[in-house]
């Protein structure tokens, strides 16, 4: 009789060990992924009150089994990616305030033995028993130390199987006195060990799925940005493009009647030269016919001079529209930079006279090997802008220097500035600050990415209302790969 009634009273035992248990998986079932922490404090708390212990605690380290101890002991505090802890009121904790498992910091030899025969028990699947600290043996008196350091006196530990392999650990801890521990006890701690395990597989998914979420819209993100500096770069290559065939048509247009009026001017000058020359014989009368005649040639060859004076500045655009666009230099070359300046001002005279002033303040220039048609491409984009945010007269100053291995070129002018909010967007593709039908947000984008395949750098300073300063910074040699590009 006495023996059914301790049998009826261990299955009674059971089924309140299997019903709390179930509670505690149905928990984590019903919870969210962000519920699993708060989840498992409960159910420490659910099982550590059930078993009459002092502490109940979970530790996960997923590096833990290829763990090489070094000559220092073991600790874990740097690699715990989750710790739950429950205590009865009134015991200590096991963790510091930061969350990690305080553990002693000891050199030994017995120490680190002491932490391999511990590690290779968890790893192994094994069940540590430590019914009380003064049964420990003498080679585990470093552990004994530990654990009188936490105030206790008897410890029972199952491993956090996670996917067949031990990831960490789950315990109860008695402090106040030793404890027998049971097969009983044993057979929650793994049941509960495995819903804990479930959990960490469940938050360690959300978190891979989490990251790897991020990780698309980061690879998303980084992908429209190229797109977009792609598309820009198309843009800028088919305005390249389009100039240089518009500047091949306007020379071959231009030139052609161009040459023929110069040559029928030059001609026509010295005719008239002759002409005066042969009036002017001392023979003939200064008055009458004579006198008239010589009075309009000279009108005649002073309308040649401002004939000439115009064929001139005719010659000079076109040659300053060569000159920008490089027809006859598509490839890199040495480059002098200031005639590239003075080419791309000469072509926005027309948007400057009689508004901005230009001043050039030029140092002396070593040669920069680049693509001369991209370098005119920036300094026609920032100058037009700088023209731009001037509003009503202003000045545009142009200042070059070297610059330890390379050159610098300063463009400041005295327009409105640059709002603080809007100077770090200005080089993103598509943002401007101009009206609608004026800025298409793809100027100074262009500009940055020609900057960086020459090797340079680009920087911008503004005061609103103040006006603003482009610093421009090229090498003297361009990089390997920009060459190779050409080929």
């Amino acid at each position: 009789m006495p023996e059914s009634t301790e049998t009826i009273a261990q299955l009674r035992a059971r089924a309140e060990v299997d019903d709390l248990l179930t509670r505690i998986s149905m928990r984590f079932i019903n919870s969210g992924v962000e519920q699993i922490g708060p989840s498992i404090d409960a159910a420490l708390s659910q099982l550590g009150s059930f078993a009459g212990v002092d502490r109940a605690f979970i530790v996960v380290i997923p590096e833990f089994p290829s763990l090489k101890l070094p000559d220092t002991p073991f600790d874990p505090s740097h690699l715990v990616t989750m710790a739950h802890e429950w205590c009865r009121p009134g015991v200590q904790t096991i963790f510091d305030e930061r969350g990690n498992l305080r553990f002693e910091r000891d050199a030994s030899e017995a120490t680190r033995r002491a932490d391999i025969h511990f590690r290779e028990q968890i790893i192994n699947h094994q069940t540590v028993r430590i019914d009380s600290i003064d049964d420990l043996p003498v080679p585990f008196a470093p552990l004994r130390k530990r654990m009188e350091a936490w105030n206790v006196v008897s410890r029972i530990v199952v491993p956090i199987v996670i996917e067949g392999m031990a990831n960490g650990l789950f315990g109860f801890d008695t402090t106040r006195q030793p404890r027998k521990w049971d097969d009983e006890t044993e057979r929650v701690l793994r049941r509960a060990g495995l819903v804990f395990a479930n959990a960490v597989l469940r938050k360690r998914s959300a978190r891979a799925l989490r990251q790897a979420h991020e990780d698309l819209e980061r690879k998303v993100e980084e992908r429209t940005l190229e797109l977009r500096e792609k598309q820009s770069q198309l843009v800028q290559s088919e305005k390249m493009a389009s100039l240089g065939q518009l500047v091949a048509g306007v020379a071959h247009e231009i030139n052609t009647p161009l040459g023929a009026i110069a040559s029928n001017a030059d001609t026509t000058r010295r005719t008239l030269a002759r002409a005066l020359k042969l009036l002017d014989d001392p023979e003939l009368e200064s008055s009458g016919p004579v006198g008239e005649a010589r009075k309009r040639l000279s009108a005649l060859a002073s309308l040649g001079r401002v004939s000439e004076d115009a064929i001139g500045r005719i010659t000079t655009l076109v040659r300053s529209l060569r000159s920008f666009a490089r027809l006859d230099q598509a490839e890199i070359a040495e480059v002098d930079l200031h005639a590239g300046l003075d080419s791309t001002l000469a072509l926005l005279h027309h948007t400057l006279k009689q508004r901005v002033e230009v001043v050039r303040e030029y140092a002396e220039l070593p040669p920069v090997t680049c693509f001369a048609n991209q370098i005119n491409q920036v300094f026609m984009n920032v100058l037009l802008n700088a023209s731009q945010a001037i509003e009503g007269s202003g000045t545009i100053t142009v200042r070059t220097m070297a610059d330890g291995d390379g050159v610098r070129i300063d463009i400041r002018d005295t327009g409105r500035g640059i709002a603080p909010d809007d100077l770090p967007r200005i080089f993103d593709p598509g943002f401007t600050t101009k009206g609608v039908g004026i800025g298409t947000g793809l100027g100074l984008s262009i500009v940055h990415q020609i900057i960086e395949r020459h090797g340079g750098r680009i920087e911008v300073h503004s005061l609103q209302g103040k006006g603003s300063t482009v610093s421009i910074f090229l090498p003297r040699c361009c990089p390997d790969e920009l060459r190779d590009s050409q080929q």
